[in-house]
């Protein structure tokens, strides 16, 4: 069996390695980049089959690199937010994102 490979591009060190570790317990291949970058450098080259993409980063606009992925279309792009705003929400799904979902109130202090 071929392992997945699967990025995560997430601001918060401790959320992306909580991340890529269960991921990696599922059978999943992670990276981990800390800014988007760092994360399309590599997507230029080569594009994992699905990106977990934090819509909040402040090293840049996260919606650009969305849209860019999907007009790429070989990466499935799942949105992570602690926005609850509908707005953004649509935002993140109208740029490309195959599913978005928003972090439950209170993981900031948790991490």
């Amino acid at each position: 069996m071929s392992l997945v490979h699967t990025a995560i591009v997430e601001g918060n060190p401790h959320l992306r390695s909580l991340l890529s570790w269960h991921l990696q317990k599922s059978g999943y291949a992670t990276q981990q980049y800390s800014n988007l970058q760092q994360a399309r450098s590599i997507f230029n080259c080569k594009q994992p089959a699905l990106v977990i993409l934090d819509a909040d980063i402040p090293s840049g606009d996260s919606i650009e690199l969305c849209q860019w992925l999907y007009q790429q279309r070989q990466s499935m792009i799942l949105m992570l937010s602690d926005q609850h705003e509908e707005k953004k929400v649509v935002r993140g799904l109208n740029a490309g994102a195959d599913d978005y979902l928003v972090k439950p109130f209170g993981i900031k202090e948790f991490m």
